[in-house]
């Protein structure tokens, strides 16, 4: 079954209102015949089993730790037809769970000033605590965002030696930080790496080599870095909207979903969501402190790009979930210490997710149901006209043309919110 079928949406409005076990198992009764190749994880605040250990559940539950899930709790539920007749046959459970850490270019640099010094010259204790937590638990290691969030420097397959870049020097050091043995560090307090420098220079080449010099990663990177462009010419869209006048959020929101519309050509919950916030002067909203009408553009656009990213993060656990990792399930974790990138992430609080293992297709259930919050907020006949078929037509062609000219009207839109802030500064 397709997972844009209507049957599936409604399985995702249920799963959203479901607050116990028998609101689960109801939701999925009614769709259980079309769900055979469909897998489902939610989040239920009091379920008492508990599948992930106790000290990452202890990381992940405190809001300071630099871990942050995809997920609004770490008490999950996890949905397939072959687990939950399993359950219903013998009354128990059994399956695998990878919960591999996926982490950005800050954390990299992190671990490989670790691994070269044996200390981290920052002024962040988190840093240290953090290491030393990773050190002392049997976790494991996604590198996808990091790699695809580098793969601007290896758009093509003829570039430099791997060896001269820092990209390969922090994947060498990975590759021994994971190596460590654990019992020697938790026991005697000693570093003792159980594979060799060459080693990891031979592995370090082995992952770059299959991410940036193949066709298949070249595709999958091209991937994210055409999500990283939307969510570019989005946020460019978004703040132009909201340094450009006055009007309350509503009207901003008129605004910004003509723009959706006519320049960006695809709609996104999450993000049309946090445009409202925005135009609301949430204080939650701080990834945006930076630009502001007094500021210099020198670096505006590096500011923006690096904003993008940070929102394809949920996109890339989204996706790499449907991988289901190295277990049955993948629960996504993202390891960062930017304060202000978890709290975009826990901007939209994610209920559970709906996929399809292996070709990436997703269906995310907010904690809040988008269309529900809009239409508090006063915006539900504009959230309805552009959901009309012919509006939504017209995106699919506004999208189409985007990617076929590979989003080069990013360069027109951002000079209008340079000129904007230059204005604004005069």
């Amino acid at each position: 079954m397709s997972i844009d079928s209507l049957k599936v949406r409604e399985f995702a409005y249920m799963l959203s209102k479901a607050n116990d076990v028998d609101g689960i198992v109801t939701a999925w009764l009614c769709v259980k015949e079309h769900f055979e190749n469909l897998k489902a994880i939610v989040s239920l605040e009091n379920y008492p089993k508990k599948f992930l250990d106790e000290e990452i559940r202890n990381k992940l539950d405190c809001r300071n730790s630099g871990f942050v899930s995809y997920f609004e709790s770490s008490n999950l539920y996890f949905v397939s037809n072959e687990s939950m007749i399993h359950m219903f046959d013998t009354g128990n459970v059994d399956f695998k769970i990878d919960y591999s850490i996926m982490f950005d270019t800050n954390f990299a640099s992190y671990i490989h000033e670790f691994v070269k010094t044996g200390k981290v010259n920052v002024t962040l204790n988190n840093v240290f605590k953090t290491i030393d937590f990773l050190l002392r638990n049997e976790l494991r290691y996604d590198y996808n965002f990091y790699l695809i969030e580098n793969s601007k420097y290896f758009e093509n397959k003829e570039f430099e030696p791997f060896s001269q870049s820092d990209i390969f020097n922090n994947i060498v050091s990975l590759e021994l930080f994971k190596s460590i043995n654990r019992n020697v560090y938790c026991e005697l307090g000693r570093i003792e790496y159980t594979i060799s420098y060459h080693e990891a220079e031979a592995q370090a080449k082995f992952i770059l080599n299959s991410m940036y010099k193949t066709d298949d990663g070249q595709a999958f990177c091209s991937f994210y870095r055409n999500i990283q462009r939307q969510n570019l010419l989005n946020l460019i869209g978004m703040i132009n909207i909201n340094f450009s006048s006055k009007l309350g959020a509503r009207r901003k929101m008129e605004q910004y979903f003509d723009y959706i519309t006519n320049v960006l050509g695809i709609y996104m919950d999450r993000e049309a969501v946090i445009a409202h916030k925005l135009f609301n002067k949430n204080k939650d909203v701080n990834i945006f402190k930076r630009i502001h009408p007094n500021m210099k553009t020198e670096k505006l656009l590096s500011i923006l790009n690096n904003i993008a990213w940070d929102f394809t993060i949920p996109r890339t656990m989204e996706t790499i979930m449907t991988t289901c990792g190295e277990g049955d399930y993948f629960v996504p974790i993202f390891l960062s210490f930017d304060k202000d990138l978890r709290s975009l992430i826990n901007l939209f609080p994610i209920k559970g997710c709906i996929f399809n293992p292996g070709n990436m297709q997703v269906i995310p259930v907010p904690k809040n149901i988008s269309g529900e919050y809009f239409e508090a907020n006063g915006c539900k006949e504009q959230l309805d006209n552009l959901m009309k078929p012919d509006v939504r037509e017209k995106r699919f062609k506004v999208c189409h043309d985007n990617q076929r000219n590979n989003y080069e009207i990013i360069t027109s839109e951002y000079k209008k919110i340079e000129f904007l802030l230059c204005k604004e500064q005069s």
